[in-house]
Order: structure tokens, then sequence, then C-alpha cells
């Protein structure tokens, strides 16, 4: 089972599979809003859509939150 846990202390997301970190997403934090950076994906779990799950996820979040988004990376635009 796959699930997303905010680690707001590192400015980052993390994508977990069962108890393993397969993929994280950093942010920055600009003028109250987060600039997403490249995702990164383990080798064995790419190719599933995953870095898109996973940015689609902060997108959501960030607006959730009422923050501003920019991006350092393809995916989030």
């Amino acid at each position: 089972m796959r699930n997303i846990q905010h680690q707001p202390e590192q400015h980052r997301f993390a994508l977990m599979k069962d108890d393993e970190e397969i993929g994280y997403l950093e942010y920055r934090q600009y003028n109250g809003g987060w600039e997403i950076t490249e995702p990164r994906i383990m080798p064995d779990f790419r190719g599933q859509r995953l870095a898109r799950l996973l940015v689609d996820h902060v997108i959501r979040e960030a607006a959730r939150q009422g923050r501003a988004t920019r991006s350092s990376c393809a995916y989030a635009d």
C-alpha cells in the first residue's frame, strides 16, 4: 500500500510503500508558497507514474493550505 507523508521540518514529501520510502519530493519555501523541485523515485519503482502522483499530491496539499506553488521541474508545470 502506498501513501504520501508530509515531512514539513525537512521541506519534503515522502512516497511510502508499506514502511519503505520509494520516492520523495523536496520543496523550497518562498513568500509563504512552495517551489516544487524534481521528484525522485527509486529505480525499481520508475515507469509507474509515481512522480506524477507525488507532484499532483503536493500541488493539491499546497492549495488546501492556501499556498501558491511554482516549480523548478517539468512535472509540476
